[in-house]
């Protein structure tokens, strides 16, 4: 029904809505602030640095570096879904390196692999209610969705099996509850990376339709995030 390029299968139809991650701080030396941890410019540098080292390698080929947008929303939102894993205890399903390698193509012995692991699999692990999509949930998806081609029957004739999947389900849990984390913490992101996005639903085509927003919607800057 949707074609998608699934990681981790829980996640892989997230509505994971804005989470209103903006602040007033800025230092240009630093990409993001989580509460008073500071995800510096050299770090991302770093992280990038190594990405293009470990793609260059006979083990590796094939493989290439993330952008440095990919670098922050990661590194952000794996600290969010942490703190909440932590407070709440929930079982992280293993998520391996080769899996990121196979699935983005990022080198696997790479920490930026490592990391993007790890996010996946709290990201997997976040407790799931059962609760009843509402209309307009179910309706944001199936216009996404259409947008990109992905559907083209009316919403009527979809509804109720969008309502019935159970990864639907479990994504407008995992979106209500990290949007509720988001709410507790205090995020800002550097100009330079926004929009900064993070894509939870690709399809086959590669292009993301839906995404987590992270920080104010833009700048004005011209972006070079490579």
């Amino acid at each position: 029904m949707l074609p998608a390029r699934r990681l981790v299968p829980v996640v892989a139809l997230a509505l994971l809505g804005a989470l209103g991650l903006a602040g007033c701080r800025a230092q240009p030396t630093v990409a993001a602030y989580v509460d008073q941890t500071k995800i510096t410019e050299e770090q991302v540098d770093a992280m990038v640095a190594d990405a293009k080292a470990k793609a260059a390698t006979p083990e590796e080929q094939g493989t290439r570096a993330p952008g440095r947008g990919d670098v922050v929303s990661t590194i952000v939102l794996n600290q969010l879904c942490d703190d909440l894993q932590k407070q709440q205890g929930f079982n992280k399903p293993p998520v391996s390196t080769e899996q990121i390698k196979q699935s983005e193509g990022t080198p696997s012995s790479s920490e930026f692999a490592k990391i993007r692991a790890n996010l996946w699999s709290c990201l997997s692990g976040v407790p799931v209610e059962t609760q009843e999509p509402t209309d307009a949930e179910l309706r944001e998806l199936y216009n996404l969705a259409k947008a990109a081609g992905a559907v083209d029957v009316p919403f009527e004739d979809i509804r109720a099996q969008l309502a019935a999947d159970q990864s639907v389900r479990q994504a407008l849990a995992i979106d209500r509850t990290l949007t509720e984390a988001a709410k507790g913490k205090d995020i800002t992101v550097n100009p330079r990376y926004r929009p900064l996005m993070f894509p939870v639903f690709t399809l086959q085509s590669g292009e993301a339709i839906v995404s987590i927003p992270m920080g104010e919607l833009g700048s004005g800057a011209v972006r070079d995030l490579s």
